[in-house]
């Protein structure tokens, strides 16, 4: 999910410590690399086998979405803004236990901020470098993995299970459940074995989490108790986007999209949750239009109300908007599909690793496709 606005403005000492920082962690975290690299490193060649379209689609999104996300983590707001404006406002309404675990980790942060801000920012280009550059290697299942991991701590610590559990802000409008879920949920996809993308099963469990996905966010919005039938409550998250720091030409749109929901409340709710709600039936009954109704209505969305997520200047990701696109995508590109003939000619030669050794049983197979 988007952050909140940055009042807390870095003096140049901060600001050249943060930067300092960076460059330290950039070569230490470099020096490593090359020395797992040597370490891992085989004279023995193997081959890379071919890819579906879909998986393709699905590791480079995400992988630059990582990249952008670590990017915008190492922003100059974040010095001294993430803790006070983005962190401490989320554990706002929400439960207890939760808001107790959350506080641990705000703590930590808080305990070194330039420290940790710039060593998630790098964790996040790495897991984006290991998804782009490392396909059909131990380097990609190692960045899946942590991608894993890293999504449930900042869904967690980060993202307070994307306001799950916050009455009159756990919308789709604001971003829930949390963009960082879909990140995890496309590793895990990634971690499926070729067979899994062969047989075009990933079109199959893309239709039900999607169905999953609209279901719950409808019935959110017309729950009565999370308050959305009335127009302030239901503009709230949008107003709240477009007071960021950012041009006019991006924010006007948002203020009348504000304007709109506060003025007809109920048959804006009423429209907004049946939207989804058709989604939903859609998606479980497998029908193409509900792809692109999907991406339609994402698009406006992530555009009119989550405001493409990154602004702000304590903006962590694009929000929610852009990994659904991406998934919805990878669902079309799902259709099995025959992977194209090939040659020992078309398998281009790249070293291994320990544990990865080249399969000969496999290499017969891919000639005879």
């Amino acid at each position: 999910m988007s952050g909140m606005d940055m009042s807390n403005t870095p003096s140049l000492v901060i600001l050249r410590e943060f930067y300092s920082m960076i460059g330290v962690e950039a070569v230490i975290g470099a020096a490593i690399v090359f020395l797992l690299w040597l370490g891992l490193r085989s004279d023995q060649p193997r081959v890379r086998r071919p890819e579906m379209s879909a998986r393709r689609w699905l590791r480079w999104g995400f992988g630059v979405l990582w990249i952008l996300d670590g990017l915008l983590q190492m922003q100059p707001g974040m010095s001294t803004g993430f803790v006070p404006n983005y962190l401490v406002p989320l554990m706002n309404g929400q439960p207890s236990g939760l808001n107790r675990l959350m506080e641990v980790g705000i703590i930590l942060f808080a305990s070194h901020p330039l420290f940790w801000d710039t060593l998630s920012g790098w964790l996040q280009i790495t897991i984006g470098g290991l998804m782009i550059g490392g396909y059909d290697t131990v380097w990609e299942r190692i960045g899946l993995w942590i991608s894993i991991f890293w999504s449930i701590v900042v869904w967690v610590m980060g993202e307070g299970l994307g306001n799950l559990l916050v009455p009159g802000n756990n919308t789709w409008l604001a971003g829930t459940p949390g963009s960082v879920v879909f990140y995890g949920l496309a590793a895990a996809l990634l971690l499926q074995p070729e067979a899994f993308w062969e047989s075009g099963r990933v079109r199959l469990v893309m239709s039900r989490l999607m169905a999953g996905l609209w279901l719950l966010m409808g019935l959110l919005q017309w729950l009565p108790a999370d308050g959305y039938w009335h127009g302030a409550t239901l503009a709230g998250p949008v107003l709240a986007m477009a007071e960021m720091a950012q041009p006019a030409v991006l924010s006007h749109p948002l203020y009348v999209t504000a304007r709109i929901l506060t003025a007809h409340g109920p048959v804006a709710n009423a429209l907004i949750g049946g939207v989804m709600l058709v989604l939903a039936v859609g998606w479980w009954l497998r029908r193409d239009w509900a792809v692109w109704l999907t991406v339609v209505w994402v698009f406006l969305t992530w555009w009119l109300a989550q405001d493409f997520g990154v602004f702000g200047g304590t903006a962590t990701d694009p929000n929610s908007g852009l990994p659904v696109m991406i998934l919805v995508l990878t669902a079309v590109y799902g259709v099995a599909r025959a992977l194209p003939k090939t040659t020992d000619r078309d398998l281009a030669p790249v070293r291994y690793f320990p544990g990865v050794s080249p399969d000969t049983q496999d290499q017969k197979g891919l000639k005879d496709r």
